[in-house]
């Protein structure tokens, strides 16, 4: 035999190899027995799907007590599986933004177990909330409050007349005052509540400080004020109740206070956790680097060199 039909002998063979390997279909993904779906080579099990049910309060668990119930859970994950498998397929594993967060994600694992199994340090007893709320009890005390009814007019010697008819009103009258303010008042959200401004505190930012530090000077109801001008106009100011500083009763803010100290609590075992990391790593700043505007790149230092 020649070496020219060995060759063609040889190339022919070879051809038949490749012919039937390009023929032979690639092998489908093995389907796990617990596979509830398949997206792409990727099962959604049942425990994958149990899993997620296990993670919902309790009255919601009972929601998907039967196959038919789980069917729209099991649609979400699908949808959820090829959504991130569209995702890695263009490489966003590889993006800054999912890295971040990532990184944050990672953060708020660790801070979640460094707290499991301090469930009795983090709880916080009765009598350390009745102490706190001793200890801090200006903290929940209600402020001083004034409700005030008003009128208000565009003109100063409108303002002096009304005021002095105001004045010889009994304490009692605030019908009397409401129909004045029905009539006069230019202010139309208190004139329709008969000059009623409701409570307001010395902080308060309804009203301007000079009228809130002339309707504080009244003590009794009844009590009038002078006439107070401001960029809104003139006003008549009458004192129809106040309510002193109280404070508020422990069952009201004992929740608040819980919440509180449990924030507190929780912040000292994240900073003893840094405290306890840094002292193992080594942490080098260099603070004189800082600066308040960016420094240019290089590339912009060179084009402006080159005139561009």
């Amino acid at each position: 035999m020649d070496v020219a039909r060995v060759a063609r002998l040889v190339g022919f063979g070879s051809l038949v190899v490749l012919s039937s390997l390009g023929c032979r279909k690639q092998a489908p993904p093995k389907v796990p027995e617990d596979a509830l779906a398949m997206v792409g080579d990727r099962p959604i099990t049942r425990a994958q799907v149990q899993a997620h049910i296990d993670r919902l309060p309790p009255v919601l668990r009972q929601q998907y007590a039967s196959a038919e119930k789980q069917r729209p859970l099991l649609d979400a994950l699908v949808r959820q599986e090829l959504l991130l498998q569209a995702a890695r397929s263009r490489g966003l594993e590889n993006d800054p933004e999912y890295r971040q967060i990532v990184e944050q994600q990672l953060i708020a694992l660790l801070m979640r177990r460094s707290l499991e199994g301090q469930d009795g340090a983090q709880t916080v007893r009765d009598d350390e909330l009745e102490r706190y709320y001793r200890e801090h009890t200006a903290e929940f005390s209600a402020p001083e409050q004034v409700r005030v009814a008003q009128i208000v007019v565009p003109d100063k010697a409108l303002a002096t007349r009304l005021h002095k008819q105001v004045k010889t009103l009994r304490r009692e009258d605030s019908k009397g005052f409401a129909a004045l303010a029905a009539k006069h008042s230019i202010d139309a959200p208190s004139r329709e509540q008969g000059g009623d401004t409701g409570f307001i505190s010395r902080d308060s930012g309804a009203f301007s400080p000079t009228v809130r530090a002339n309707v504080f000077l009244l003590k009794q109801p009844g009590d009038v004020a002078e006439v107070v001008e401001t960029e809104h106009g003139f006003h008549i100011l009458r004192l129809s109740e106040r309510r002193v500083s109280a404070a508020r009763p422990l069952a009201e803010v004992k929740e608040q206070i819980r919440q509180r100290l449990t924030y507190e609590r929780r912040s000292k075992r994240t900073e003893a956790l840094i405290a306890e990391i840094k002292a193992k790593t080594k942490v080098e700043m260099f603070t004189d680097r800082l600066s308040g505007a960016p420094q240019p790149s290089l590339a912009t230092t060179a084009m402006k060199k080159d005139g561009r």
